[in-house]
């Protein structure tokens, strides 16, 4: 298994060269979302739903060097559709971004304010559905507030089921752990959530992703928290923080659900 291992956090000052597009583009993330920015919608609900394989089979973690990954097994397809997406999405993966302590690892600020960290649930465009979509994937990002313990619904999934196994991916590499219920992670009937176009936020930052940022943190263990910190990276190091900086927003149109 080979990782990419051309670039790294630490040196983010290097990417504009490596990747002009990362200074030059027009729709880059993250952002700071500001509520006076925002323009507020009535959006329908999204829906989530498995289409495919069984939802009790296992996932793949993989620790690729940059961040600690989740994806369900090959055959199980969970499908997301309505809020302002044009179409069908199917998850990819999710991963996380953290920093060196608890007060900064977040990508996305909420009006300023800075959280332990971020997990992205990345869905890609659905083939086979007649058309194309300037937004290739839509990313639910939701924020990580470290306290003491986790809230129940993330002690499930972080602590129960991603720390057991964490030991196994120290190093990068990938393995097998049990399913989660990954939805029960994200408010996404209940919390309000902000829309806009961006990018990716690792390389090569293309300008392809919808993120919808829900506004409820989620609250996650100091001690997972200190986990995630501890994976090794490719360099032989720790991959103790993973967030990129502050992006302009460029004019940008926010949407902010209600």
């Amino acid at each position: 298994m080979s990782f990419d291992d051309s670039w790294h956090h630490s040196s983010q000052f290097n990417w504009p060269k490596q990747f002009p597009v990362s200074i030059n583009g027009t729709r880059q993330s993250p952002i700071d979302i500001r509520e006076k920015d925002a323009t507020q919608v009535l959006l329908p609900h999204f829906n989530l739903k498995c289409i495919e394989g069984d939802q009790n089979a296992n996932w793949v973690m993989t620790n690729n060097g940059h961040t600690l990954s989740l994806a369900p097994p090959a055959g199980v397809k969970w499908q997301l559709s309505g809020s302002l997406l044009k179409g069908k999405y199917i998850l990819d993966h999710f991963h996380s971004h953290w920093g060196e302590s608890g007060d900064y690892g977040c990508e996305h600020l909420l009006d300023g304010e800075k959280f332990a960290g971020e997990t992205h649930f990345v869905f890609k465009w659905a083939p086979g559905q007649g058309k194309e979509c300037e937004d290739a994937a839509a990313v639910w990002g939701i924020m990580m507030d470290e306290q003491p313990k986790s809230e129940p619904v993330a002690q499930k999934t972080f602590d129960d089921i991603i720390g057991k196994h964490i030991h196994k991916v120290i190093k990068p590499g990938s393995c097998s752990i049990p399913a989660i219920n990954f939805a029960s992670l994200v408010p996404h009937g209940s919390s309000e959530y902000f829309a806009y176009q961006g990018s990716l936020t690792t390389p090569p930052f293309a300008e392809v992703v919808l993120h919808i940022v829900f506004k409820d943190p989620i609250e996650v263990s100091k001690k997972y928290m200190d986990q995630l910190r501890s994976l090794g990276d490719l360099r032989g190091g720790k991959t103790d923080a993973n967030y990129r900086a502050i992006q302009p927003l460029n004019g940008r149109k926010i949407f902010w659900s209600c």
